[in-house]
């Protein structure tokens, strides 16, 4: 068994769904760290699901960064994928992948 620390997503979310990440075949993987920052002049709403079911719903404020705690720990299995709403949002995510 190894362990592989990866920032499995950093850019902006475009329009309509995202895919932040999707763990491999033989894969698990835990969230390590979600941070998201509005760099808009209007509050934007941030959703994010893990395989398919809503983990997170919340509002960022202009020009605010959020570190989204209530994923941090979680586990993604193989081929299951994290995906997010919330255009213009700049997110970094990072993932420990267990081999």
């Amino acid at each position: 068994m190894s362990i592989d620390y990866i920032q499995a997503f950093n850019a902006a979310l475009a329009g309509g769904s995202n895919t932040l990440y999707t763990a491999p075949a033989g894969t698990l993987a835990q969230i390590r760290a979600f941070t998201a920052h509005n760099p808009t002049a209007s509050p934007v709403d941030l959703v994010v699901l893990v395989n398919s079911v809503q983990h997170v719903k919340k509002t960022i404020a202009a020009d605010a960064t959020l570190v989204v705690s209530e994923l941090l720990n979680h586990q993604v299995n193989a081929a299951q994928a994290v995906t997010a709403t919330g255009t213009a949002l700049n997110v970094i995510l990072s993932v420990a992948e267990v081999v």
